[in-house]
């Protein structure tokens, strides 16, 4: 369906999903030009940008300048927006002023609770879709949950060393969370954590200001200040019997993370009670934990096979990155999601 069509994709790089898009897009026939939703993505920039946008005004100005003069002698047929931190206003009405044949598509991989822009510029888009069932009820989106990074070629080739996982940031109460959780299990039990943290400073903020950003020496442990690459984050997930997914509190929508856990094959322990509204959930390879609540696992659940068998292959195939593509370009209102929710 995008064969010969010119496509702008303009996203924030967010642990490589950008550039899943990417290659998906070109091999399906698009002729596509990339541009960063940041002109910088240093730990610097990224917090100016979120607590005092208006220092960086002039600097993203000029960046989004230079990528409209570029647009307009490419003449795109699409122009899709992933989540959008920095992008001004101003150019989305330029692009729709100036290259009128083109479609503006906008797709929120986060909850919009935390991004007021985003909910200011919805209406200069053609159409608008959010991973989170709320936001798209309450803001007018289409609802289309994210993609499963290369869902086809997942085959679990680690054993587990370890019953329960959980790689993620230290973002709000996850600390705290794994704590607690860690306190109700059997002792018999082995956990693998890794937490990202962008620095040391940052770490060190958050345990002075924040009362509930607490952790143990245990925890200690398991913060590091680099991200591991997809490659090894599909590796860690492997390693354990089940993986934790504990999401922000605010958020319906389901993590990537979701996913690619049960697409290899491993258990999943969720935070969010939401997702025992989507066609693939099971009781037997999917928990519902949600905050307040948190108790020991069952050991049938530790013990008992991942059954494949649960998830049929057309849920699969709607959860590839291909079939997520082809509802966005499509746009699609009434796609596989909307109609299998709830």
């Amino acid at each position: 369906m995008l064969t010969n069509k010119k496509i702008v994709l303009i996203s924030v790089r967010f642990f490589g999903y950008e550039e899943d898009l990417k290659n998906a897009i070109i091999q399906l026939g698009g002729d596509l030009r990339f541009y960063d939703d940041r002109p910088s993505n240093s730990v610097l920039f990224k917090g100016i940008l979120r607590k005092y946008p208006l220092i960086l005004k002039a600097k993203i100005s000029g960046y989004y300048q230079q990528i409209l003069q570029e647009i307009l002698i490419f003449s795109p047929d699409y122009f899709l927006l992933i989540k959008g931190e920095a992008i001004p206003a101003e150019f989305l009405v330029q692009i729709r002023k100036l290259v009128p044949k083109c479609r503006l598509l906008f797709y929120h991989w986060d909850s919009l609770e935390e991004a007021p822009k985003a909910k200011e510029f919805l209406k200069l888009f053609h159409h608008t879709f959010s991973f989170d069932p709320k936001d798209a009820l309450q803001s007018g989106m289409t609802f289309r949950p994210n993609f499963v990074r290369n869902v086809e070629i997942f085959k679990p080739n680690i054993s587990p060393t370890y019953d329960v996982g959980f790689l993620g940031s230290t973002h709000t109460d996850r600390l705290v969370f794994l704590q607690e959780f860690k306190k109700k299990q059997n002792k018999n039990l082995n956990f693998d954590w890794f937490l990202y943290a962008q620095n040391p400073m940052t770490l060190y903020l958050r345990t002075v200001f924040d009362s509930h950003f607490k952790y143990n020496a245990s925890l200690k442990k398991s913060i590091h200040f680099y991200k591991l690459s997809p490659e090894e984050s599909l590796t860690f997930y492997q390693k354990s019997k089940i993986q934790l997914d504990i999401q922000k509190a605010y958020q319906t929508g389901l993590s990537m993370r979701a996913g690619e856990v049960l697409a290899l094959n491993r258990k999943l322990i969720s935070t969010n009670p939401d997702i025992e509204k989507y066609p693939f959930y099971s009781p037997e390879i999917i928990q519902i934990m949600p905050r307040g609540r948190i108790s020991q696992v069952s050991e049938t659940f530790i013990k008992e096979p991942f059954r494949s068998e649960l998830i049929s292959d057309e849920i699969w195939n709607q959860m590839s990155v291909t079939a997520w593509i082809t509802d966005i370009f499509s746009e699609n209102k009434e796609n596989f999601w909307v109609q299998n929710y709830g």
